[in-house]
């Protein structure tokens, strides 16, 4: 579901009659990208402490820094640019170069409200997509457990006893092979 709250028009009453305890249960997970400035604002303006929040600008950032070999990015994109890298399939509206008076008229104007809609609509879409890209290294680590004694040679693990807690000596490679081919499929 999508929800668009209009903190202009509905101000403090809004947080009052629910919307507070929404935005700080922990059952419900809230998408957003770039949650920095709702978050102070949220907390400053209505004592509001975001919860469960899954963001998709820093999920993109850890996704980028595994496709670059473990450097971080220097820059962190925006909404739009992430629903293009991540989801191209999907069509958006022109984009619109708007001034800080536009968003503040009420009622807000159609084009914006539009546009608005359009990208919060794929934020389930890029959080999954996200996700599965996050979750290539770690779903490679576990490959390599559930394979640990069915390939290895009879002589080399049978040995090995399956309290151990040590890291096994080989799953650092195996979490930078997959994060290398993260590194490859950015650039393809």
């Amino acid at each position: 579901m999508l929800f668009l709250f209009d903190i202009l028009s509905i101000g403090a009453e809004g947080f009052k009659n629910g919307l507070k305890s929404i935005l700080q249960d922990e059952n419900i997970l809230k998408v957003m990208h770039d949650c920095r400035l709702l978050s102070d604002c949220t907390y400053y303006q209505f004592g509001v402490y975001l919860c469960n929040v899954f963001d998709t600008q820093v999920a993109d950032a850890i996704v980028t820094k595994e496709s670059n070999g473990g450097k971080w990015p220097c820059k962190v994109k925006t909404l739009r640019e992430c629903l293009y890298k991540y989801l191209p399939q999907v069509a958006l509206p022109p984009a619109q170069k708007e001034s800080e008076e536009a968003w503040i008229t009420r009622p807000c104007p159609n084009r914006l409200l539009n546009v608005t809609i359009a990208e919060a609509w794929q934020l389930l879409s890029l959080r999954e997509a996200l996700l599965e890209r996050m979750m290539v290294p770690f779903t490679s680590c576990v490959d390599f457990y559930l394979g640990f004694y069915c390939n290895a040679p009879d002589d080399k693990h049978r040995n090995f006893p399956c309290e151990s807690m040590d890291l096994l000596s080989e799953l650092p490679s195996v979490y930078e092979a997959a994060a290398a081919s993260l590194h490859l499929a950015g650039n393809a």
